[in-house]
């Protein structure tokens, strides 16, 4: 039991290191999967290797499953995980169609026990300094600040002084600009998540992935160029 609980152990922590080498991690969830599958190539022909869709609707049991079957066929070297995971069962679910991790609102300790148990990175949504130690004390070794928007750089640098070494990610309302990311960046968080910020309505429903893809591209450019100058 040791040894495999071990090996599960090795296999989060390296797709927790393929978190902290993402620029950023796309987040998103459409109803129709032929756009939602548009979108994931966007993201991967851009250069996108960590993609986070989400458990919003209707569909997102259907299009995730068709997703993941998608993306061992054509991108086998890309980590396609689910998030807005809220208890034990949806984790079960998402993970018995091949979830690469799971992400959410909350912290449920009962989620972290079935990500653990399988090998699989478990991301909780936290929004306070006792739900960051109460995650860490449960095993997560990636944190979502969530609502990321509201709590602010100053909150992400203010709980790295007493709780160093926490891997931190921001998602809902981080903006692509150098302004937004680079402050995100400073106050040391390893990456981020966004979503409509950055997944243009407009250029979506014109099905325009070409400039979408642009736009991934861009923002690559700029958070390597923030990190560089870090």
């Amino acid at each position: 039991m040791e040894q495999v609980m071990s090996v599960a152990k090795r296999t989060s922590l390296s797709m927790c290191h393929q978190f902290e080498q993402a620029p950023f991690v796309p987040v998103f969830y459409y109803d129709d999967l032929n756009t939602s599958i548009k979108v994931l190539d966007a993201c991967i022909k851009a250069g996108l290797k960590v993609i986070e869709y989400t458990n919003r609707g209707e569909a997102a049991k259907a299009n995730f499953k068709a997703m993941m079957d998608y993306k061992n066929e054509h991108y086998k070297d890309v980590s396609l995980g689910i998030g807005s995971i809220f208890d034990s069962a949806q984790t079960e679910t998402f993970l018995a169609f091949g979830s690469d991790f799971i992400v959410a609102p909350i912290v449920n300790e009962r989620v972290g026990s079935v990500c653990q148990e399988a090998g699989i990175l478990w991301i909780p949504g936290v929004g306070t300094a006792t739900e960051l130690y109460k995650a860490k004390e449960s095993g997560a070794q990636l944190m979502k600040l969530f609502p990321g928007n509201v709590l602010g750089p100053g909150f992400a640098k203010s709980v790295l002084g007493p709780m160093p070494g926490l891997k931190l990610m921001p998602t809902g309302g981080v903006e692509p600009s150098r302004e937004n990311l680079t402050a995100w960046f400073k106050a040391g968080v390893v990456t981020v998540g966004m979503g409509s910020q950055l997944l243009d309505k407009d250029l979506i429903a014109a099905a325009d992935y070409e400039t979408l893809q642009t736009r991934f591209e861009e923002t690559i450019e700029l958070v390597k160029d923030i990190k560089n100058q870090l």
